[in-house]
């Protein structure tokens, strides 16, 4: 499966386990109707503590999921942060969103 897509969500820690449940097994009606397009696709969902963070093989997967879990907290109620789809960088190691490492100034440091 390629994952080089996902999505962070900061839920509040009484919330999380329900969220992840639901994600997998009862949406409702707005996500069930916006999940219809990812039927018979893998999306990978992963907790640590109260983030979850959602992977997805290609943007256009990874923006409806992101739609998926809007509607989902709004239905539910849960308060939650869903930040923006990032890329994985393989070349560089790193998300999108994160700055590039400087390994230079690392060597520097460790002179």
């Amino acid at each position: 499966m390629n994952d080089d897509w996902r999505i962070r969500i900061d839920v509040e820690e009484e919330h999380a386990e329900g969220l992840l449940e639901r994600l997998g097994l009862d949406l409702g009606s707005e996500a069930r109707k916006l999940a219809e397009e990812l039927e018979g696709r893998r999306l990978v969902v992963s907790r640590d503590d109260e983030t979850l963070f959602v992977y997805a093989g290609s943007k256009e997967e990874a923006d409806r999921a992101r739609d998926i879990i809007e509607a989902e907290l709004r239905e539910t109620g849960a308060h939650g942060r869903v930040g923006a789809v990032e890329h994985w960088l393989a070349e560089e190691d790193r998300w999108d969103d994160e700055p590039p490492q400087d390994f230079e100034a690392e060597e520097e440091v460790r002179e």
